[in-house]
């Protein structure tokens, strides 16, 4: 049975600094917070990816440049230091 999932545009940085750019999927009625917070599940599947590996630098200025691109990356959720929903 196929469960209904919403697309939320989202940026990561990861605790290595890479960034990450695409889309996770969450469960209609959940918010992405409450869908990260689910003990059942390690990983997330990441669609439409752009990342860059990138030494994030308090306080200063920088242009990321992404260096790749992949259908889809499976993330473990352990892995992710910040996300911001762009949608």
């Amino acid at each position: 049975m196929k469960v209904p999932k919403r697309k939320i545009p989202v940026k990561i940085t990861c605790t290595d600094d890479t960034l990450v750019e695409g889309f996770i999927y969450v469960r209609e009625g959940l918010r992405l917070v409450d869908d990260l917070n689910n003990q059942n599940e390690s990983f997330k599947v990441i669609t439409n990816v752009k990342f860059s590996d990138v030494k994030i630098m308090p306080f200063k200025l920088h242009k990321v440049v992404f260096t790749k691109k992949r259908e889809y990356i499976i993330v473990n959720k352990k892995s992710i230091k910040w996300i911001e929903n762009k949608g």
